[in-house]
Order: C-alpha cells, then sequence, then structure tokens
C-alpha cells in the first residue's frame, strides 16, 4: 500500500473506531455516530475494491449500508 493510501487507511480505521466508541458509550446520538462511521465504511470499500481484497469489500459494503440505514433510522 502506497503512502497516501496508508494514510486514507488509517482514516476510515479511526473514524469507524470512533464512530463504534461513541455508539458503545452513547457519548454521541446514534445518528452522529452512525454519520462518522460511514465515511470510514466507504473508504475501506474503496481501498478494497481497489486492491481486489473481495471478502474486505463485501464486509465494508455491509458496513456502508448499515451506517446509512442507522442514519436514516435515527433521524432524531
Amino acid at each position: 500500500m502506497s503512502g497516501a493510501a496508508t494514510i486514507f487507511a488509517w482514516l476510515g480505521t479511526g473514524l469507524q473506531i470512533a464512530g463504534a466508541i461513541a455508539l458503545a458509550t452513547r457519548w454521541l446520538s446514534p445518528k452522529a455516530a452512525y454519520s462518522i462511521m460511514l465515511p470510514g465504511a466507504l473508504i475501506w470499500l474503496v481501498i478494497a475494491v481497489l486492491s481486489k481484497d473481495w471478502p474486505l469489500a463485501a464486509m465494508q459494503g455491509t458496513f456502508a449500508v448499515i451506517n446509512a440505514v442507522g442514519i436514516v433510522r435515527w433521524r432524531g
């Protein structure tokens, strides 16, 4: 993985970890936590597709959909 890809990978990882912690601890609203996790999943989905890592792409695509559903479900 190139330097830029590594930076994006860590950014995606950090966003997903931060969102999961925010959700689990109720530090932020569920909508806000899912909104933090969604870009992280999308970053990892792009990395996985570009590297042809299909199991990772499937997992991150699933997480992206779950996060989008969470954002829509938790409107308030």
